[in-house]
């Protein structure tokens, strides 16, 4: 290093490189074992200590070397969080959970987005491979991948626990919605109040959660015993393929009298294509989409939801994550994390009066426990437009309630 190079750090940094360990030491009048046992948050050491400990270093400005204590403990303050697409508000407050709790613990979260590339995913990886950060929360873009940098960094020491979609050849914890289970007791909502044809807009095979919501929606026809052939459109997770999706849905001959949109990200798009053809949601055609976002609650008609527990995935994924960097040999674990139903008012009861339930009553549950209801007052719908045409024509009359 050159003399100015020297000399232009020495200014920056020169009070802050005197400070050591023993300065704060010798100022707080305790050991440097005792020290080193409040830098690393552990047990044994008297509160009264802790504060004359803590009382010095604010005191003397001291800044431990997190590089140089990884380095002597094994130890890195720092774990990743690698999403598809940080603007997707169901990662965005994932990720905001999993940050605050994290810091909480002293750890300092590096969030990258691999923006749906598989070789932008790969190379992250591979970074925080070789960073040696303590531990990686992942959704993967591709679960068909081979994951060949996910278990180098098992094989690193480095702990990794799976969002939302499986790391397949990896053996990893998995956190994710009860996907199935939420989807099926959805449309078995709207099969209920008399809607026979159903269009679904979903993702791809490549995704578990579509997938699942998939089978789920199959699932509450084969409980009806009912057809739903022609009714499925795989798209992807955003807003211009679930447009497309609907449009076509709305084309058929015989088209749907209510949409499930699997996705909340990619719900606008069905709605612009409701928008478009002059129908009104919760008049002409129900609309259900899977997430419940702020904006669902707020628009007119309120939108019918499934609400994600981004929370409870956040903390749980994390949760798992600290056991295993502590060094947990437990069985690799798969949490399935419970839904909400929001009944709102963009879904239409087809059913003639006398048949039709008692709106103030709570939804029914189907297999157990893995959704929570949260059936909300709604106002009757309007009277079907001159637009609505053949979305109606052979279904019963909605008569008020």
């Amino acid at each position: 290093m050159s003399e100015i190079d020297y000399k232009t750090l020495s200014q920056g940094s020169a009070l802050l490189a005197r400070v050591t360990i023993k300065d704060v030491a010798a100022k707080a009048g305790v050991s440097t074992a005792t020290v080193s046992r409040v830098l690393n948050s552990l047990a044994g050491v008297d509160s009264s200590l802790e504060r004359r400990v803590r009382a010095a270093m604010q005191s003397l400005n001291y800044r431990p070397n997190r590089v140089a204590r990884s380095l002597r403990n094994g130890l890195s303050q720092f774990i990743a969080l690698v999403v598809p697409d940080i603007r997707n508000p169901f990662f965005s407050a994932v990720a905001n959970e999993i940050e605050g709790l994290a810091f909480e613990r002293g750890f300092t979260v590096l969030t990258c987005n691999t923006h749906d590339d598989p070789r932008r995913e790969s190379r992250y990886l591979d970074v925080l491979t070789r960073e040696a950060v303590a531990g990686i929360i992942i959704c993967t873009v591709d679960e068909r991948q081979g994951h060949v940098e996910a278990q180098a960094a098992l094989k690193n020491g480095i702990a990794v626990v799976a969002i939302d979609r499986r790391l397949e050849n990896a053996a990893v914890d998995l956190v994710m919605s009860d996907n199935f289970g939420a989807a099926r007791h959805a449309v078995s909502h709207l099969l209920t109040r008399g809607h026979r044809r159903i269009g679904l807009i979903t993702g791809g095979n490549e995704y578990a959660p579509a997938r699942e919501r998939r089978l789920g929606f199959e699932q509450a026809f084969r409980d009806f015993g009912l057809d739903h052939s022609g009714l499925e459109r795989l798209t992807d997770f955003r807003d211009t393929g679930a447009e497309q999706g609907a449009n076509e849905l709305l084309d058929l001959p015989d088209p749907p009298s209510a949409i499930f949109v699997a996705s909340g990200n990619a719900a606008v798009g069905a709605m612009r294509a409701i928008a478009r053809r002059g129908l009104k949601i919760g008049r002409d055609v129900s609309l259900l989409i899977f997430d419940d976002p702020e904006w669902a609650e707020a628009i007119n008609p309120a939108l019918t939801t499934v609400g994600q527990d981004t929370r409870q995935i956040g903390s749980t994924a994390l949760d798992l994550l600290m056991e295993r960097i502590n060094g947990s040999n437990q069985p690799i674990q798969e949490r399935r994390i419970a839904t909400t139903f929001h009944d709102r008012e963009s879904c239409l009861d087809l059913r003639p009066p006398e048949e039709a339930d008692s709106y103030d009553r709570r939804v029914e549950v189907a297999d157990g426990g893995a959704i929570r209801a949260n059936q909300q007052d709604r106002t009757p719908p309007e009277a079907p437009s001159p637009a609505q045409g053949k979305l109606r024509a052979r279904r019963p009359a909605r008569q008020g309630r």
